[in-house]
């Protein structure tokens, strides 16, 4: 019983079978306070050693209710009472002489008194305890979903619950009392020697964990988390304790996501070293960029970051283009194509390009990879290629054998009739033969070479059709600044001529302007004939090659062609300055 006044236990009496202490204090109504201080007390239970004391503040206050048939003790004597070397109580005697610790005797038979007392707490409180709760402890460890076992000092198994059965494949009966089992089989250590440092090297200390490789009953390798466990839960011969968790999966699974890992930092590191990657959210802005974008585009990360791909554009793509694009990605399709872009010092370059979604937990895009490699080289090569063969077919078609036939024949007849006029044609028809072989192959060329080609075919055409053709051609500014690829006015001219005038009753004409502002350049060529049936399915090969050489070699460059308002048909030319970078690499 604790007392409430000092803290100390009470003993009113032994143990006994029947009555309980509780029981036998309850007849006494008076209040009981044991006559001894609560320093004291703590100072004998803290020392655990004998405690003589003849000091006036160990002698403490009486509340009985017979206090004063009481007389004041003189000497307190202390003697702690232990139970499995654990602090169970303490015995104390009251004098109401002053005494002192010279009585060995007395002091022998109270230790013996204190020491039988502690061994018969332990058999009346702890060991009923331990028993009561040794089978449902035994439960709990039969059932928990980790391995769980117990060894000897010898290292024989005593213990081996289900999850350990589930695991190895070992039956309970099939390990328990194994005299090699734990070092054979687990362990897997046939000549392990000198035991005792086997022991203290592996096991003998608690809490420590180390993973566990074992050969299962099948011969299957598995990777055990394992942990030995304190060993002052009284079990009796259960010298250590052990638990163990299979991580064979998890094991596995991280050596796969190391593999993953390193595969994907090899592919990280290739790709950055050859393509141009970017990544932007749903809608378009960029969250990361490599080194290599930043190369190409001159633009720094920081630059970058946060912007959409605006600030590359060319121009170059319509925006049905980039809609188009849009629609497959959102979709969640893959977009491949080639991509015109413009970098930050306004040189041009060409990106094979392949955009893929990134999906979020329900599959929808949330964000965009994508991946390009620099094709500008090749696309520079494949110009190349068409706009020879386009100068090529245009040389042809102006030095056509028929077109000639046609001019000397008029030139013949006009020996006959006007020799000055046939003088003149046969020097226009030198110098726009002597044009085309000095300038077809260049990429550009002086617009006022390019004009003055352009007049001479219009005068020989007026020398053929005199009568049934009108020209005019005006040319307002200064355009000794400005240039243009070879034959781009004259082509443009003869097919006025061809689809719009020449069969037509009566007769027509044809005008050129030409006008200049800043570095901009406007060219109209119209003709009053029959116009165009069908402007939105119009193709014209001639107008196709032109328009790509002008967009190749000049900024902001365009080729439109409409029915004009008051009859007719109008081409219109405009273009601004040339992109010198290009002409370095062409003329």
């Amino acid at each position: 019983m604790i007392d409430d006044a000092s803290k100390a236990f009470y003993l009113k009496a032994a143990f006994g079978t029947e009555t309980k202490p509780e029981e036998t204090l309850a007849q006494d109504s008076k209040r009981i306070t044991v006559p001894v201080s609560e320093e004291f007390l703590l100072r004998l239970v803290n020392e655990q050693k004998t405690i003589w004391s003849n000091d006036p503040k160990d002698e403490v206050r009486y509340e009985h209710a017979l206090r004063a048939s009481h007389p004041v003790p003189k000497t307190v004597f202390g003697i702690p009472i232990l139970s499995q070397k654990k602090k169970s109580g303490a015995l104390i005697f009251y004098s109401e002489q002053a005494k002192n610790a010279q009585d060995e005797t007395f002091i022998s038979l109270i230790e013996n008194v204190a020491y039988q007392m502690g061994s018969l707490i332990f058999e009346k409180v702890e060991v009923p305890f331990i028993q009561g709760n040794e089978d449902r402890i035994g439960q709990v460890l039969e059932n928990m979903p980790v391995m769980f076992f117990s060894v000897d000092e010898q290292f024989r198994i005593l213990s081996w619950n289900h999850e350990c059965e589930n695991v190895t494949g070992y039956e309970k009966e099939e390990v328990i009392g194994k005299e090699r089992f734990f070092k054979d089989q687990l362990l897997g250590i046939q000549d392990y020697g000198n035991s005792s440092e086997f022991y203290h090297q592996s096991v003998d200390s608690d809490f420590k964990n180390w993973e566990l490789e074992i050969k299962s009953k099948t011969g299957k390798i598995k990777t055990i988390a394992m942990s030995n466990i304190s060993t002052e839960f009284p079990i009796a011969g259960w010298k250590h304790w052990f638990v163990g968790v299979d991580v064979t999966l998890t094991k596995e699974v991280e050596k796969n996501l190391k593999s993953s890992l390193k595969e994907l930092s090899d592919f990280h590191t290739a790709l950055n070293a050859v393509s141009i990657v970017a990544i932007t959210d749903k809608l378009g802005n960029i969250i990361y960029v490599n080194q290599n974008f930043c190369n190409i585009s001159g633009y720094s990360k920081n630059e970058l970051l946060g912007r959409n791909h605006r600030i590359i554009n060319s121009g170059y793509h319509p925006k049905e283009f980039f809609i188009e694009l849009w629609k497959t990605i959102s979709k969640g399709k893959i977009w491949k194509g080639e991509i015109k872009n413009k970098s930050k010092d306004g040189k041009f370059y060409w990106v094979d390009t392949t955009i893929s979604p990134i999906f979020d937990e329900n599959g929808k895009p949330h964000q965009y990879l994508a991946i390009r490699n620099d094709i500008t080289e090749r696309k520079e090569t494949e110009e190349k290629v068409r706009l020879a063969e386009n100068n090529l077919k245009t040389l042809q078609d102006r030095m056509s054998p028929h077109f000639l036939f046609n001019t000397l024949s008029i030139i013949h007849s006009y020996l006959q009739t006007n020799s000055e006029l046939a003088d003149s044609a046969i020097l226009m028809l030198a110098e726009n033969y002597r044009f085309l072989i000095d300038n077809a192959q260049r990429a550009l060329i002086p617009f006022d070479v390019e004009w003055e080609f352009m007049e001479n075919y219009m005068k020989l055409l007026k020398l053929r059709f005199s009568d049934f053709l009108d020209i005019e051609v005006v040319k307002k500014g200064d355009f000794s600044k400005c240039q243009l690829p070879p034959l781009t006015l004259q082509p443009i001219v003869e097919n006025s001529y061809i689809h719009g005038i020449r069969n037509q009753k009566g007769g027509g004409k044809i005008s050129v302007e030409a006008t200049i502002e800043g570095n901009r350049t406007r060219i109209r060529i119209r003709d009053n004939g029959k116009g165009i049936e069908n402007t939105e399915n119009f193709y014209s090969r001639t107008l196709n090659n032109i328009s790509e050489r002008l967009k190749f070699y000049l900024y902001e460059s365009e080729v439109k062609i409409e029915n004009h308002a008051d009859g007719g048909t109008l081409v219109t030319v405009d273009f601004d300055t040339p992109k010198n970078e290009q002409l370095g690499k062409l003329n």
